[in-house]
Parts: C-alpha cells; sequence; structure tokens
C-alpha cells in the first residue's frame, strides 16, 4: 500500500503570514515577508537587534492557529488520496513542547480525514519508512529513503536536486506519476529522478511560452 507523509508547517500550514506578523508589529523599520527568507535559518534576514529572538514568537498561540491553508486543493488532493487507498499521515516537528497540541487543533478543523498524525522532534522524519515525503524543510529529504517531493519555498531554492512543486496541483501530479510508475517496478531514485526531470521540462517548456507571449 501507497504510504505518504506530508509536512505541515510551509506546505499545509502557512505558518509565515502570522508569524512575521507578531514579527513586523514589533520590528517595523524592518518588515519582511516571507519572500524575503532565502535561507532556512530565518534570523539572518530579521533586525540585527532581532536575530534568534525570531523564534520566541512560537510560543504563542496564535502563530499555529491563526494561519490559512496555503493551497486549498490539498484538501481535495489528500481526500482523493485515501479515496484510492493511500495511507496519508501529517508529518510535523515539534518547535517547542507546547505547540503540538495547537497544531492539531488546526489539522482537526481543516483536515480531520487524515486520521494519522506523527509528530517528531529534531530532524527525524527520515526515520519514518514511507514512499513519498512532501516537505519544504531540504534537510528533510537528505536522508530519506522512499520519493522526495520538495515544497517551493523561496529558503529552498538553492536545492536543486529534488522534485520541485509549486503547488498542490503539481505534488497531486507527482505522486500520482509516481504511483504508477511504482507499481511497474521501478526504484525509488529512479522515479525521484525522473520527476525531477520532468518538472524541469515543464519549467523550460512554461518559460518558453511565456517569452513567446512577450514577443508577441
Amino acid at each position: 500500500m501507497t504510504r505518504i507523509l506530508v509536512d505541515l508547517d510551509n506546505t499545509l500550514y502557512d505558518l509565515c503570514t502570522p508569524w512575521l506578523y507578531r514579527y513586523n508589529l514589533d520590528y517595523p523599520h524592518h518588515k519582511i515577508t516571507y519572500k524575503d527568507i532565502l535561507g532556512w535559518d530565518t534570523s539572518q534576514y530579521v533586525a540585527p537587534e532581532c536575530g534568534k529572538k525570531i523564534f520566541d514568537y512560537f510560543k504563542y498561540e496564535d502563530v499555529w492557529i491563526n494561519g490559512d491553508i496555503l493551497d486549498p486543493i490539498s484538501i481535495d488532493v489528500t481526500k482523493s488520496w485515501i479515496s484510492f487507498g493511500y495511507d496519508v499521515a501529517i508529518c510535523t516537528t515539534l518547535s517547542n513542547s507546547i505547540s503540538a497540541s495547537w497544531k492539531l487543533r488546526w489539522v482537526d478543523h481543516y483536515f480531520p480525514h487524515i486520521k494519522e498524525r506523527i509528530v517528531v522532534t529534531g530532524h527525524t522524519k527520515h526515520w519514518i519508512q514511507a514512499d513519498f515525503l512532501i516537505d519544504d524543510g531540504p534537510h528533510n529529504h537528505k536522508y530519506f529513503g522512499g520519493i522526495s517531493i520538495l515544497y517551493d519555498m523561496p529558503w529552498n531554492k538553492d536545492s536543486i536536486n529534488l522534485p520541485r512543486a509549486a503547488n498542490w496541483s503539481e505534488v497531486n501530479r507527482m505522486v500520482i506519476r509516481g504511483v504508477e510508475q511504482l507499481e511497474n517496478g521501478m526504484k525509488y531514485k529512479d522515479i525521484q529522478d525522473k520527476l525531477m526531470y520532468e518538472t524541469r521540462e515543464l519549467d523550460n517548456i512554461a518559460r518558453a511560452m511565456e517569452g513567446i507571449r512577450w514577443t508577441k
């Protein structure tokens, strides 16, 4: 049976909006949006006097429950996977000991159909055996033994050796394509490489079409 792990923060849940809202209130002279965060260590992109204190906002409940769904189609996509008989689990990392209940409350509201929730500490998602991992964190894919799909964000642009999905329509396309290839006996690494190649080809076509549009 196909098993799919889905990250929560900044893959399903829009963490940055409530998080940076609090930060921008406290540092109005150095406001940022998620597009300004170009690396995994957010403290490098905030006001110098803030620095590592940016992570202190994680102790507030509203940061974990006031965000929206990043892409509403993710609800229908994950429902369809379950209807196909796939095992689907949300896998999230704790930032502190009190955030778990807040995270899961948000999941209960928007994704009650996903019954399996896995909470981990540290960078240990690769310990879980699954066929697919959908996650915006490159470090979570580094040692994962299945098929990685990187959810596209500004802070992971340097990761060029993974299939990259800009939205949940692309995630769904990759998963369905990957499942077909698994059923045909292909290995994880071969499928991941093929998905990456196909994604790059689609990107090249899109850029070419955009160039044609602007020359008309």
